[in-house]
């Protein structure tokens, strides 16, 4: 049986954003796998809408680190946020060039743009006092790209 399909497809958000992350210290990923080092970044697609064009997709990204006491993890999970904060607006305009990004399939995919609507901020987790946790959002555009 034929099924009519599009020829093109939005770029899974979240793993263009954890391929962007993946040089950074420590760990990126859906999950964070028993004794891997810290800090820890996910990242989560919130919402977003597209206009057959470009996918305007809204993502929560978690940096999480640990310390020997609350207010080391606390710092340590702040400094961790600020420099993935950094490395997210370094990938695409308006402050950046556009980046190639490489994902599965061999596809380079580039942002058209990606703006913080929310900063860094401390968020409670419940995982005990040794492990902080900071969230920021982001609005990221990317074009629809040829499907696999």
């Amino acid at each position: 049986m034929t099924v009519e399909l599009l020829d093109w497809e939005v770029p899974n958000g979240i793993e263009v954003l954890l391929a962007w992350l993946a040089p950074l210290d420590g760990v990126c990923g859906p999950d964070r796998p028993t004794g891997d080092g810290w800090p820890y970044r996910q990242v989560t697609r919130v919402t977003g809408p597209d206009d057959k064009v470009t996918d305007f997709g809204l993502y929560s990204v978690h940096t999480f680190a640990t310390g020997p006491d609350k207010e080391a993890a606390f710092t340590a999970a702040a400094d961790a946020a600020q420099i993935t904060h950094r490395r997210l607006l370094a990938m695409a305009p308006p402050l950046a060039p556009q980046r190639r990004i490489a994902i599965s399939g061999g596809r380079i995919i580039k942002a058209d743009s990606i703006t913080a609507t929310e900063g860094p901020r401390p968020e409670h987790y419940g995982a005990g006092e040794l492990v902080a946790r900071q969230v920021a959002r982001y609005r990221v555009e990317l074009r629809f790209a040829a499907a696999l």
